[in-house]
């Protein structure tokens, strides 16, 4: 019954690992090593337990930096789960979401073939316009608005949603807004 707890734990070795640079991905064994983990960081994407979802975003954040083959193969599958994620919360609200708009940015960042459709893409730009002044969550919110930015999505909610960046960029009070809010409209 609490066969998850050991799934958190391997998940939270690979991202400490990774995190500090463990891993040698110019070592042909280290890379064979890490391909089988592509589909496994993919299942983690699919439990029941945020116990587990949670690690497991910030895992598929940190493989798909790892020049590995079948990142290319598993990268639709990772976007549709995450966006599926957030969109089983409906808000921005539960603690899901905030790691998935970091890991969703982190992979459209990342990789110049992600792809993510223009339906769900009008979706997480709604989601994400009323907590353009919410602090708690501006850091993951713009965080994913530059990256949406970045890969030049056009869409005409993006347009609506720059304009609100650009006046809060005038009327907010904290200078870290004001740099956020620079920093996407630039």
């Amino acid at each position: 019954m609490t066969w998850y707890r050991f799934v958190v734990f391997g998940l939270e070795l690979f991202n400490t690992a990774h995190r500090r640079g463990r891993f040698d991905y110019k070592d042909p064994k280290i890379i064979a090593r890490l391909e089988p983990m592509v589909p496994v960081i993919g299942n983690t994407l699919y439990s029941a337990h945020m116990q587990v979802i949670v690690p497991g975003l910030k895992a598929a954040a940190a493989i798909v930096k790892c020049p590995l083959k079948s990142i290319e193969k598993s990268l639709p599958v990772f976007i549709r789960q995450i966006i599926d994620i957030i969109k089983q919360a409906g808000s921005t609200e539960p603690d899901t979401v905030q790691p998935a708009f970091k890991s969703l940015a982190t992979i459209l960042r990342d990789h110049s073939s992600a792809q993510v459709k223009e339906k769900d893409l009008v979706y997480l730009l709604e989601l994400l316009a009323p907590d353009l002044e919410e602090p708690e969550r501006q850091a993951a919110v713009f965080t994913m608005l530059r990256a949406i930015v970045a890969r030049r999505f056009v869409v005409p909610e993006i347009y609506d949603i720059m304009d609100k960046v650009a006046e809060i960029m005038v009327t907010n009070q904290s200078l870290q807004v004001q740099e956020l809010c620079r920093g996407a409209l630039l």
